[in-house]
Parts: structure tokens; sequence; C-alpha cells
């Protein structure tokens, strides 16, 4: 994907249509404040003021989300999100700090919680 956008690329995705690898109880498939170094670990050497991140997630934790907002908001100037699928609850919080968000055909935003 970098040879057509020029961009680093960050894919943060989870399987959640399989009901086989779904905890919901132990809260596996959603964002939390354990991604955060998975966030760090990704980013590690990425260099550049802009990166393009591919987003599908049920949502999660909002205060999780605003951390990992932030961290990527010190160290990019311009965000992208790339939505091919689902980007529900706490992904669409995530999404619409971006810059600019690219939806597939039949992707879908939201709902967010008040």
């Amino acid at each position: 994907m970098f040879d057509i956008t020029q961009r680093p690329v960050l894919l943060y995705g989870v399987e959640m249509f399989n009901p086989g690898k779904i905890n919901a109880t132990q809260g596996n498939i959603v964002i939390d404040l354990t991604d955060k170094e998975g966030f760090l670990e990704a980013l590690r050497g990425v260099t550049g003021n802009n990166i393009d991140v591919i987003l599908h997630s049920p949502g999660g934790s909002p205060e999780a989300t605003e951390s990992l907002v932030g961290l990527l908001r010190r160290r990019f100037k311009s965000i992208r999100f790339i939505i091919p699928n689902v980007a529900k609850s706490a992904a669409t919080m995530m999404a619409m700090s971006g810059d600019e968000i690219i939806l597939g055909i039949d992707a879908e935003l939201g709902p967010t919680d008040p």
C-alpha cells in the first residue's frame, strides 16, 4: 500500500465476526489500554508526518481510544483512517479524530454513545 499512498500504514483490526474467537467477557476484541503497547511497537521506526490507519473494530473503551489518538496525534501531522468494513462505537470516535476517512463501499461507522 505504501507504493500507492507514499504513507506508512498501521493495521488495527480484530476478528469480530467469528463467534468461535469472540470472548467478550474477557474483553479481548475491544479497544482497551493494553492496545497502547501494541501501537507503540507497531510504530517503532515509523518516520514521517503522515500515516494511514486501517481500522476494523467493534469499539471499546473511550478512555483507551483517547489515549491511542493522543499517541497518534503526537507523532503524526496527518492521519487518514481507512475503514474497509466496520468501525463502531469507540472505533468511530477514533476514525473521527483523523484528518480524512476513507470508507469501503459497504463500510459502517457508528453509533457513538453520548
